[in-house]
């Protein structure tokens, strides 16, 4: 019956330091990976950052004029309108 008895008590043990170590190695791997994935968020974030400067870099006026000249295109030229009559208006070119 002792022996019965120590059998049980030697595998509970057994068992819990098993469970232990399954923990404490979960959660070490579980660490990792989420200082991994904080690395990969904050790379992706730097990488928005440069592609929103460089958005707003192509979108500027400038950049649009500019592209738009080497396409051959003239630059606009200011037009005035004239009221004439109060329902209609005439456009001319200066």
């Amino acid at each position: 019956m002792k022996i019965i008895i120590r059998a049980t008590i030697i595998t509970i043990i057994v068992a819990c330091g098993f469970f232990y170590f399954h923990t404490v190695t979960f959660l070490s791997k579980s660490g990792e990976v989420i200082a991994e994935l904080k690395q990969d968020v904050a790379g992706l974030e730097r990488d928005n950052s440069k592609l929103i400067m460089d958005l707003s870099g192509q979108a500027s006026l400038n950049e649009i004029e500019q592209k738009a000249l080497a396409q051959g295109l003239i630059a606009g030229a200011k037009f005035v309108y004239i009221s004439q009559k109060p329902s209609s208006l005439a456009v001319s070119k200066r």
